[in-house]
């Protein structure tokens, strides 16, 4: 699984990369400070999510989330500390799939991605973008849980 975090405490990003290896040892993590930079890593690495780790360095969290809405619909997961009460708010109506206030536990951080995945059709540990799974005549769907035999469900 691939994912882009974005965030200005490279700390907070070392640790949250730390707690989803144990989860998905395969992970292939992107980390950039920067707004900017993360969002041309969308467009160019195509990663299965994006999770924003408290301050970018170049960009409100607002601007960084209506404009990697204009550019892709990866799930996005804010994590923040929450102060402004409508901080939450205003990140899900801007288009993050969730937000999770700091601190966190991380088996609950996990449970949410393994969540927004299954509802976004990205399976965690399915190579990126493969989205039907065939072996000579079985099909499988995994997004829509379809199986075909011979044509037949």
């Amino acid at each position: 699984m691939r994912v882009l975090l974005v965030g200005h405490d490279t700390r907070a990003v070392e640790d949250l990369v730390s707690g989803l290896r144990l989860r998905w040892p395969a992970l292939s993590p992107l980390a950039t400070s920067e707004g900017a930079v993360a969002l041309k890593a969308v467009e160019e690495d195509e990663p299965d999510l994006v999770i924003t780790v408290s301050t970018l360095a170049d960009m409100s969290l607002r601007s960084f989330v209506a404009a990697l809405r204009t550019v892709s619909n990866v799930p996005l997961i804010v994590l923040g500390d929450g102060s402004d009460e409508l901080e939450p708010v205003r990140a899900m109506e801007q288009g993050a799939d969730d937000y999770v206030r700091v601190p966190f536990n991380m088996m609950e951080l996990i449970v949410r991605i393994i969540a927004i995945l299954r509802r976004t059709g990205a399976a965690a540990g399915m190579p990126h973008g493969e989205k039907v799974l065939e072996c000579g005549n079985l099909v499988i769907r995994p997004p829509t849980h379809e199986v075909f035999l011979d044509g037949r469900a």
